[in-house]
């Protein structure tokens, strides 16, 4: 069997689109653990373009009435609330080429076909389909530390979109929490109260935040006051110091102090990825914390949305939002679209590898979050 022959029966087999089909990949590879599904995961099949009603806001409790009354109309347009969106397009190729080609003829000429297919299908998972979903584990993370993000594109094309109006949602840090004499948890617990005075329950709201911020925490002399590990003395002259009583502050300290907020322990988040510019990021930006309430809406995501044989399904719960899938360019169904092509007979001999799709975040609760920039 040769390239072109090994391609061809991939083709039938319909590896490329199964693969563009994994819904499950949004959560990463194995080993790799992209969380921003968690909180927006995918939805297939929505309209490129369109208008969503259930944007919510609050909700008020019903009134009561007789028996035999009839319902009374509450109207309001505060509670809820239309999202008017244009999911955006996102497209890659890549090769296929040098040790890597050869090795794949290699494989051939033993007659080697389940470790050629698994080379192949295993660039294309990652060099195609995983490059779909970071970008869009990027664009998670941009919405829900910002409410809203860019859109850039070739020949210098940028386009900013904004969601919805969360004045007062996200705000930045105005001391330095490196400072020993500054106390971060009034600020944080001014956060977690945001979210409960809107009606959510306490006890449902997530932390996320990088070990930047993590370290900055447990380096925080009040830190170490709030786990029991100091004391607060004031000197003679006024000024106010914290004596150690024993051991050091850890990150089950900090979870502690979190939980005994009345939220969850936080998350910690530092996978990376690579932009456009070739430059390596974090997904979730540093000097942030994100306080993402439980919402009670759930979503449930097929493993693979094109295979009918497998029927497995993930429930997502309390979501505050989802990434909607379109119909990619020039597809009649909606999905994620992943191709590969043989070229043998040149100088170059290679695979080309294109992948595309029409998609973007969408935040389906724009009052769930709330966050906290610039902590240093």
């Amino acid at each position: 069997m040769d390239i072109a022959a090994l391609l061809a029966l991939l083709l039938r087999r319909r590896e490329f689109p199964l693969l563009a089909a994994t819904l499950i990949a949004s959560w990463g590879p194995a080993g790799r653990r992209l969380i921003g599904s968690d909180f927006m995961p995918p939805r297939i099949g929505m309209a490129n373009s369109g208008t969503i009603d259930n944007l919510r806001y609050f909700t008020i409790a019903a009134p009561s009435t007789t028996r035999y009354s009839s319902a009374p109309l509450v109207d309001g347009g505060e509670m809820f609330a239309s999202l008017n969106y244009s999911l955006g397009d996102a497209k890659l190729a890549r090769q296929f080429t040098g040790s890597d080609y050869d090795g794949l003829i290699d494989y051939l000429a033993r007659n080697d076909t389940m470790q050629a297919i698994a080379t192949v299908m295993g660039w294309s998972d990652t060099a195609l389909l995983q490059a779909l979903v970071e970008r869009s584990e990027f664009q998670i993370w941009k919405v829900l530390t910002t409410g809203g993000y860019g859109k850039f594109g070739d020949n210098g094309f940028v386009e900013i979109q904004n969601g919805p109006d969360l004045t007062g949602q996200f705000i930045d840090v105005a001391e330095d929490w490196s400072d020993p004499e500054v106390n971060p948890y009034p600020v944080i617990e001014a956060r977690i109260q945001r979210l409960v005075s809107l009606g959510f329950v306490k006890s449902g709201i997530r932390i996320v935040f990088t070990d930047q911020v993590r370290t900055i925490l447990k380096n925080n002399p009040f830190t170490a006051v709030k786990s029991g590990k100091s004391l607060l003395v004031t000197n003679s002259d006024g000024t106010v110091q914290t004596q150690p009583i024993s051991g050091i502050v850890d990150d089950s300290d900090i979870d502690k102090i979190f939980r005994a907020m009345g939220v969850q322990a936080p998350i910690t988040y530092d996978e990376r990825g690579w932009t456009e510019a070739k430059i390596q990021k974090r997904f979730y930006p540093e000097g942030n914390m994100s306080f993402i309430a439980s919402t009670g809406r759930n979503e449930k995501v097929r493993f693979n949305h094109d295979n009918p044989a497998d029927v497995r399904t993930i429930l997502v719960p309390n979501i505050v939002g989802v990434v909607g899938i379109g119909r990619a360019n020039g597809q009649s169904v909606p999905g994620r679209r992943v191709v590969v092509r043989p070229y043998t007979d040149e100088a170059a001999a290679r695979l080309e590898g294109e992948a595309w799709t029409t998609e973007d975040p969408l935040l389906l609760e724009p009052l769930a979050v709330c966050g906290l920039r610039g902590i240093q």
